[in-house]
């Protein structure tokens, strides 16, 4: 009851608002400052984008904004304790979301800054589910310090807590798209790179990664890890460019679970058809030496699932990825795909991680937005676990504008894990509907 009157006064309030479009408006539109976070590091790097590019110059931006949902959840995370400390037993429950954040772009003698936050609280109508917190951050910043000489860093964390699904977006080969036994998940990558346009088409650079992954509880192995890269990219024409690249990994891990050392090295390719077609692709080779001691502090797994105690193995790996993307005049779809050498899940460490992803984004009309996005990902150990591990998710959301500044918002999200020895819970998912203001009129996606 209280819901429903929260949503009713909200959307009430949006239709006292005047409907008639701002000046120079084209359409509702992704923010700008998330979609340039993922593609800095990329493209300094010369790598195919892990994200879909924008198709229009970005020019100053700022745009702030609330949300208030009506939300259901189907599952939580399966650690997930109650207010009192006992075990949640039941699943599905209703509950209220309040939300908002601000995207931010600014343009700079020779360069950029961006940055994007948002943040959720969620509060169940169940006395035993705990409430839920979702935050993510983004910055980046890009300079050419010299005729020649460009710099790249970025900045990107999401902290989750009982959110149930921990990424709320395919994640691609970094991390894995879905953690369900831990109850609150820290995430960050920093990354920096400085590149040096030697000759007309030789550009080389030079860069560096770091990572962290903190799982609670504690009994989910949680690891820091960094890297240096060196490389180069040969522009060949105007629509392909050729990248070569060296990598050192490493991670470390909480626990005393051990370590692991990855060298690698790849190759890239990408190349642009036109204003509105693009791809990419890279391959390569990393080896892999990881020690340590693997172990699991719940019941119910057994051995030719999942292995204990120490190990100590190097092995060859293979690295790839892909990606197609379609820019519209105010729409994208974008696919991506491969195999990358992560950090694990919390359960399995070191892990060979195949994934795939796709995004849309699509203008139906002057006032209805519709989005996208899907992605699998299976990891498999290098070491100490002797079955794959596949999950997935995807999110659709739709926007209508109701004013100027005035969104009717929806999301529907599924996540599937496997059955894990006695843990079958495998599959959940959420729905949420509700109200967004914005001080641009620019549509938000849920949470």
């Amino acid at each position: 009851m209280k819901i429903g009157l929260a949503l009713a006064i909200a959307l009430f309030s949006c239709s006292l608002l005047p409907a008639q479009q701002s000046p120079g408006y084209t359409g509702l539109g992704e923010p700008p400052g998330a979609a340039i976070i993922g593609q800095q590091t990329d493209a300094a790097r010369g790598q195919p984008a892990s994200q879909a590019s924008t198709s229009h110059p970005i020019l100053d931006y700022f745009n702030f904004y609330g949300m208030l949902n009506g939300i259901y959840d189907s599952g939580i995370p399966y650690q997930t304790t109650s207010r009192t400390g006992g075990a949640v037993t039941g699943y599905g429950g209703a509950g209220a979301q309040v939300g908002g954040g601000v995207d931010f772009v600014h343009r700079i003698r020779g360069g950029e800054i961006s940055a994007f936050y948002n943040g959720s609280y969620t509060r169940y109508s169940r006395s035993q589910y705990t409430n839920a917190f979702q935050q993510l951050l983004g910055l980046s910043f890009a300079r050419q310090l010299s005729r020649q000489i460009n710099f790249t860093a970025t900045e990107s964390i999401n902290y989750s807590d009982n959110n149930g699904q921990n990424y709320f977006y395919p994640s691609g080969g970094l991390f894995p798209s879905v953690q369900p036994y831990s109850a609150s998940v820290f995430v960050n990558t920093t990354s920096m790179t400085l590149s040096w346009h030697a000759l007309r088409h030789v550009t080389y650079f030079v860069g560096g990664d770091f990572y962290t992954s903190h799982y609670h509880p504690g009994q989910f192995t949680s690891y820091v890890g960094g890297d240096g890269t060196v490389g180069f990219t040969y522009q060949a024409t105007e629509r392909d460019s050729l990248t070569g690249s060296a990598t050192y990994t490493r991670f470390g891990y909480s626990n005393n679970a051990g370590g692991s050392d990855i060298g690698s090295a790849s190759g890239a390719w990408t190349h642009v058809f036109n204003p509105y077609w693009s791809a990419g692709a890279s391959a390569g080779v990393a080896r892999v030496s990881a020690s340590g001691t693997a172990s699991l502090d719940f019941s119910g797994i057994p051995s030719d699932e999942f292995q204990t105690g120490r190990f100590s193995r190097t092995t060859t790996a293979p690295l790839y990825s892909g990606f197609v993307s379609r820019n519209f005049k105010h729409s994208t779809v974008t696919f991506t795909g491969g195999e990358s050498i992560i950090g694990g899940n919390g359960i399995y460490l070191t892990s060979k991680n195949v994934y795939g992803t796709a995004n849309v984004a699509l203008q139906l009309s002057r006032r209805l937005r519709v989005g996208g996005a899907g992605g699998v990902n299976r990891l498999s150990s290098v070491a100490n676990a002797t079955s794959g591990y596949t999950s997935a998710t995807f999110s659709i959301n739709a926007a209508y504008q109701i004013s100027e500044r005035c969104f009717l918002n929806f999301t529907y999200s599924g996540w599937q894990y496997p059955k894990f020895g006695d843990l079958d819970r495998t599959y959940a998912n959420r729905l949420s509907a509700g109200v967004t203001f914005t001080s641009k009129p620019y549509a938000i996606g849920g949470f």
